[in-house]
């Protein structure tokens, strides 16, 4: 709709999507709301080269069609024949509302092309083979072939063996960090020329924010980070609209400021890009709201969640960001908890991800004195051991402040069993807290 005529451009569905993204995207997962094509060949066509595009593309199945009837009418295939060159099209069309077009469909779709125009030729089908003596000998044209042969041999690997080298080692790097020999791949993976980069970043951005507030402990970890930078300002050279690079290299540098003064500076102008690119995805919201967070500013970053929440009513999302930070950053209990409970309540709920965002559940249900209801939650806290034994104290503390005297026992037993002595140490804290509150 935006350029009807001759489209966006092509590889830019990443473009149309991000500029026109749909929030009700996230009701269903914040995991995947990323695409870079529309997994449908026609939509893809007709969003990148508009009317000019599709009117092309259509021709070519036009003109497949109107060989076969042509050739059939003539009496040059028969039925059965005829049956067959016209289903292959249709197969291939229906095919292509369900994937994107790439290497081997392309092969697939010039055989097909190749088999319509030689079996349509007239006189193709009644011809007969013909022995070797009755054609002219002509010489094999040997350095034609050998620079062909080259030539193919560069392409494929400029365009595919160098690639799948450099996110072979980008992937072995991402799985082995934080070891040395992981930082060696990942140096030799940034030195090969490859159109994937933004995963290479991607990766190596997902490592270093993934080590938290211990990525200054990590062994050299200043030239990871490094790397990740200068990759990613890189990209974001050549693909200065793309709202999910943005996003990425954003949270790159935001999450990890903390270890580098003056980032912080950096990410938000990278978060504004990306939102001016895709100003409706909540992601780019948090994230910017998050960076505020870190920087103390809460009333910006009070504006962030509030966008979040306006873009869909009918989800948790928004209430859930805002209720937390309501809650244990402004010390707004009542309001925060109510929204907290409201996140959890709508018809597209917030999900916590883990052990830890349980705990504000909990949290909230104790304020606003509903611990009747904390059984549903307490169901969901699982022997999970990679968020350490803090949880467990917060459930059985706010169950115990709950009046849940039967959760609180379940919470001291379960952490007792995963975390031997947790019973002893609890209980000691309860006493301590209890006496500091009198």
């Amino acid at each position: 709709i935006d350029r009807p005529i001759t489209g966006w451009g092509l590889d830019t569905f990443h473009l149309i999507f991000n500029a026109n993204y749909n929030p009700i995207s996230l009701r269903y997962s914040l995991y995947e709301t990323w695409f870079d094509r529309a997994h449908n060949t026609v939509l893809d066509v007709l969003s990148m080269t508009g009317v000019v595009g599709i009117l092309t593309f259509a021709a070519i199945f036009g003109t497949l069609f109107w060989s076969v009837y042509r050739a059939y009418k003539k009496g040059e295939l028969d039925l059965s024949f005829t049956a067959l060159l016209a289903g292959l099209p249709v197969a291939y069309f229906v095919q292509n509302l369900f994937v994107f077009d790439h290497p081997a469909g392309f092969v697939l779709s010039y055989l097909l092309y190749a088999l319509v125009v030689g079996a349509t030729t007239a006189g193709f089908m009644d011809r007969e083979p013909s022995s070797v003596g009755d054609r002219p000998a002509r010489p094999f044209p040997v350095v034609g072939a050998v620079v062909l042969g080259l030539a193919s041999l560069l392409l494929v690997w400029r365009g595919s063996v160098q690639p799948a080298q450099a996110s072979r080692l980008s992937i072995r790097a991402s799985q082995r960090f934080p070891q040395a020999i992981a930082l060696e791949d990942m140096q030799a993976a940034m030195r090969i020329a490859t159109p994937y980069r933004d995963e290479q970043v991607f990766l190596l951005s997902r490592a270093l924010v993934g080590a938290g507030d211990q990525l200054t402990k990590v062994p050299n970890w200043s030239a990871w980070l490094d790397i990740a930078k200068r990759a990613g300002a890189e990209e974001m050279q050549r693909h200065p609209r793309n709202a999910y690079l943005g996003y990425i290299y954003a949270r790159l540098l935001g999450d990890t400021s903390f270890a580098v003064p003056g980032q912080d500076v950096l990410a938000e102008a990278e978060y504004k890009r990306a939102i001016e690119a895709s100003p409706r995805r909540q992601q780019l919201f948090e994230g910017l709201g998050r960076l505020y967070l870190r920087q103390g500013r809460l009333d910006d970053a009070i504006a962030q969640f509030e966008i979040i929440r306006g873009l869909g009513t009918e989800s948790g999302y928004g209430d859930w960001l805002l209720g937390v930070v309501k809650t244990f950053d402004l010390q707004q209990e009542p309001e925060g908890a109510a929204l907290i409970v409201t996140s959890l309540e709508k018809p597209y709920p917030y999900q916590p991800a883990n052990l830890r965002e349980l705990v504000p559940v909990f949290y909230a249900y104790r304020i606003l004195g509903r611990g009747v209801d904390l059984d549903r939650w307490a169901s969901q806290v699982t022997d999970d051991l990679t968020s350490g034994d803090s949880p467990f104290y917060q459930f059985a503390y706010q169950s115990r402040l709950a009046k849940r005297a039967d959760l609180e026992e379940r919470f001291m037993a379960q952490g007792e069993r995963l975390f031997p002595g947790f019973r002893e140490k609890y209980l000691q804290a309860a006493k301590e807290l209890e006496s500091a509150n009198k």
